[in-house]
């Protein structure tokens, strides 16, 4: 869930703590550091057991289960568009002489598998030992962005939302998000630290998992900017290197149209039925898909997509009002796509990737007097994770 925008959080977020001093990092660093990796761990191992457990005993596939036991454990992991990742991973795209739609899915992710699964000796395994090392490393990058600039207790916070986010559970699944997530985490962790070109390295492979690895290359260009007018001294070639994430997206764009597919616009479309619209298309079609469907999975799905679109532009007002710009730039442009669409398909999921609102989150949660408030957000967090999961895992739509 993220954080309520209302007064008391601007109020909590207007003045940054100082960054921690070397000897006070030194201090804090090595043992919060593990309570944190800890913390993010057990909620993670957590979700699974939920998620087989509850399959079981709910005899979801009860046939499967009896004969492969397995791969029983497998399928309530891997679902949707996890089979997309790894038959890209194992056969390339489009293996089965169809010019679309694999090319929606951007190949850094399927790269990775590829390249693990000789490790793991298994490509399933590989493409969920990744999320699962690259969470704990985003963790980690999220724990000490925070830290940074609010303290240990609101980097403690921010890991928690994270780790409870009602969809964080594809944080834990054969999906791409982990892996975008840690690769854009890093970039804006080196930026911070003024190291352009690592950030911009970090930003292109980000560009290559996710189209949205070209919104944090932008926020990282306004950032350059901000540092560029406080330190004049701050090298001009510095900001090439952000011109990385626009290379690495280009070359995979340049590789379907030289294979004569539709683009990756065009696959959305047809596939998915996703295209450019105007705001009140998107609401419009949202609501009259919502109101079609028969299921409750799916009822809870549009609803969740209408809720987040809206949080969004309103998270978005929020990093304005406050001059965040950097940040306001990379969540903006990820609303942004999602609002002029005429459709707000895994809008949810995809909120995931908004980690400036979990950094804020944990700086207002931080404050002693919002205790209360953080109880009610934890236990609904904690529900609707339980919730989406054992959805995922019983193999009805999430988002």
């Amino acid at each position: 869930m993220g954080p309520r925008t209302g007064p008391t959080m601007i109020a909590a977020v207007k003045a940054p703590l100082a960054p921690p001093s070397a000897g006070r990092w030194q201090r804090v660093g090595a043992h919060e550091a593990s309570r944190v990796l800890a913390m993010w761990i057990g909620i993670r191992t957590g979700i699974w057991v939920w998620m087989i457990g509850t399959a079981w005993v709910s005899g979801v596939d009860a046939a499967r289960r009896a004969s492969d036991p397995a791969a029983w454990v497998l399928d309530r992991l891997i679902a949707w568009d996890s089979t997309h990742f790894i038959d890209i991973a194992q056969r390339g795209y489009n293996s089965t002489g169809s010019t679309c739609c694999d090319q929606a899915f951007f190949p850094g992710y399927p790269l990775t598998i590829r390249a693990l699964t000789p490790l793991f000796g298994d490509v399933r395994i590989a493409a969920l030992a990744i999320p699962v090392v690259a969470g704990a490393v985003a963790a980690m990058l999220l724990w000490r962005i925070t830290v940074y600039e609010f303290g240990t207790a609101a980097g403690r916070h921010a890991v928690a939302l994270l780790a409870l986010t009602p969809y964080g559970v594809f944080l834990s699944l054969a999906y791409s998000e982990s892996l975008f997530l840690v690769l854009a985490l890093a970039a804006w962790y080196l930026a911070l630290h003024q190291r352009w070109w690592w950030s911009g390295i970090a930003a292109s492979a980000a560009a290559l998992v996710r189209i949205n690895g070209i919104f944090a290359a932008i926020a990282l260009a306004v950032m350059w900017l901000a540092v560029r007018r406080r330190d004049p001294a701050t090298p001009r070639s510095s900001v090439l290197a952000l011109l990385l994430p626009f290379a690495s997206a280009g070359a995979y764009m340049a590789y379907l149209r030289s294979r004569s597919w539709p683009s990756w616009t065009q696959a959305q479309s047809t596939d998915w039925q996703r295209r450019v619209g105007w705001p009140w298309e998107g609401f419009a079609g949202s609501w009259r898909w919502l109101t079609a469907q028969p299921s409750p999975d799916l009822r809870i799905a549009g609803t969740m997509e209408l809720l987040v679109v809206v949080a969004g532009v309103a998270f978005v007002a929020l990093l304005a009002r406050r001059r965040r710009w950097a940040e306001c730039v990379y969540v903006g442009l990820s609303v942004g796509v999602l609002l002029f669409s005429n459709r707000f398909l895994s809008s949810p999921r995809l909120s995931v990737l908004w980690f400036p609102a979990f950094v804020l989150g944990g700086a207002w949660l931080a404050h002693n007097r919002h205790r209360a408030w953080g109880r009610c957000i934890y236990a609904a967090s904690i529900v609707g994770l339980a919730v989406t999961s054992l959805l995922f895992s019983a193999h009805l739509w999430v988002s």
